[in-house]
């Protein structure tokens, strides 16, 4: 049989069992980092940028990360290994890592094991990764049909209150942002904005706007910074393009002539309405960054995408 592993605290598990208690501080306080990369053709991408970013998020957030990058590489590259073997060839895995600072000592019941050392008596911070299969299928949808966005009148916290480098599970405000999106426009994608009406992001992707060779995207500093914008970035000046970050505003909305949306799970996935406004799906530049996107792996994104939609339709 197949086993569908995950790791916890050092400790290889089924992924069926894998939990952290309800009296973690992840769960108490909504206080954890957490990080996601997929595999391209079964391979991690970019997994130097993530694992570093879940450091640093670690580091921002006051959370120990008790794991160097090179020991979660190790464990995040024998996961892949465990977990592809359920795979078929033009499937592709997400591996999703968290932290937490353990166990909030007044709320474990008594009858609980204690997540501490046993030398110094300190507290673990709980740490895991997990998979799953990327929903391809879904991803080619949306290459056809875009995301419909809805700007959401919810800020996220201030960055001096939450660090916005920080990749973390604290999402209240997406959540809140979402039922909004939803009321206004069924199956609709809430767009967060900040105090001052610039545009930022989605609880998943980072925004970018076009207007002929220029792409826009939210300063840095008021969003996460996303490894596959910074991919973008690096193909859009191949391909003699600029990129631009500065505050986006509605009269930017109304002259960008396509928008899409980037992250690690799908890569690059257009936006085919804003508000009021809709725009061409994918546009030109959407579909020039994928193609040269597919060139620097040497392996079809599109082609993967198009794969998994006639598996899924075969399937029904």
């Amino acid at each position: 049989m197949i086993r569908n592993w995950a790791w916890l605290n050092g400790n290889w598990i089924d992924a069926e069992v894998l939990a952290i208690p309800v009296w973690d501080a992840g769960f108490v306080f909504g206080a954890t980092v957490t990080d996601l990369c997929r595999t391209i053709n079964h391979r991690l991408f970019r997994w130097a940028e993530h694992v570093q970013r879940f450091s640093k998020s670690a580091q921002l957030c006051k959370i120990p990360l008790p794991y160097s990058c090179d020991e979660l590489t190790a464990t995040a590259q024998e996961l892949v290994a465990r977990q592809t073997t359920m795979l078929g060839p033009s499937e592709d895995l997400a591996l999703v890592m968290f932290a937490t600072p353990g166990s909030v000592t007044q709320y474990r019941p008594s009858i609980a094991p204690p997540n501490t050392t046993q030398s110094s008596g300190e507290t673990l911070s709980t740490v895991g990764m997990h998979t799953f299969r990327l929903p391809l299928a879904r991803y080619a949808r949306y290459w056809r049909e875009g995301f419909r966005l809805v700007t959401a009148p919810v800020a996220p916290p201030p960055p001096e209150s939450v660090p916005r480098a920080a990749k973390h599970r604290s999402r209240l405000h997406y959540w809140l942002a979402q039922r909004f999106a939803e009321e206004i426009c069924p199956g609709a994608t809430a767009l967060l904005c900040d105090t001052d009406g610039c545009l930022l992001e989605t609880a998943f992707a980072n925004l970018v706007l076009v207007r002929g060779n220029d792409l826009y995207s939210a300063p840095a500093e008021r969003i996460l910074p996303g490894v596959s914008l910074q991919c973008v970035a690096e193909l859009a000046q191949r391909l003699g393009w600029k990129m631009h970050y500065r505050p986006l505003l509605a009269p930017d909305v109304a002259a960008a002539e396509e928008v899409f949306l980037t992250s690690s799970s799908f890569c690059l996935l257009p936006v085919s309405q804003l508000n009021e406004k809709r725009f061409p799906c994918p546009g030109p530049k959407a579909v020039r960054l994928m193609q040269a996107w597919s060139e620097m792996l040497a392996f079809d994104l599109l082609e993967q995408l198009s794969r998994a939609e006639v598996a899924a339709a075969a399937s029904l």
